[in-house]
């Protein structure tokens, strides 16, 4: 064994135990849940009804999960993410486009609840980052009006670009007397 290195395949501690830790990806479709755990792969499919959460939740709490991930499709996943974090575990949501992306890079072109549950579970395994704290429902909800909410400070984008805007589409370029090619020229 060289200086520095520890054979992991021979101890037992806290590291090696962490090392084998399970990771879960949930898909929340419309009518059903799918749940696949890495590395055991262990899979199973739930309907997707409000007290079927906690059973979630008890039957994910004994395994040690390292990371919880629910793909962020919608609000369908609010509901099991405060389930989740009510039971403390380590559950995040992840944007919708990081498993279509890993699914790309992966060469994978079926698309299933069942797979995007793999898919899921094998993001949370290369996710470095911890859990962060899931809100609480009410707060969640006004983020997202928030969110939709024009901002005051921000006009709306033109769809159609305006005269004299020159290369940028959608932005306009202050013309001045004599300049053809829309460029503000120095007094």
């Amino acid at each position: 064994m060289g200086i520095g290195r520890r054979s992991l395949a021979h101890e037992s501690t806290a590291e090696n135990i962490h090392i084998h830790a399970p990771f879960v990806g949930i898909d929340v479709a419309k009518a059903e849940r799918v749940t696949h755990v890495l590395p055991d792969a262990l899979a199973w499919t739930q309907a997707r009804a409000s007290e079927k959460h906690a059973l979630l939740a008890e039957r994910l709490a004994p395994m040690g999960c390292e990371r919880i991930v629910l793909e962020a499709s919608g609000g369908d996943e609010q509901a099991v993410l405060q389930a989740l974090a009510q039971a403390s575990l380590p559950v995040m949501p992840l944007p919708a486009q990081l498993p279509r992306a890993l699914a790309r890079a992966l060469g994978l072109k079926a698309k299933t609840d069942a797979l995007d549950a793999r898919l899921l579970a094998v993001a949370a395994q290369c996710i470095h980052a911890p859990p962060t704290a899931v809100l609480p429902a009410p707060l969640q909800a006004r983020r997202e009006r928030l969110h939709l909410r024009p901002h005051p400070a921000r006009p709306a984008r033109c769809a159609v670009p305006l005269p004299g805007a020159g290369h940028l589409p959608g932005r306009a370029r202050p013309v001045v007397r004599g300049d053809r090619a829309g460029a503000t020229s120095s007094p």
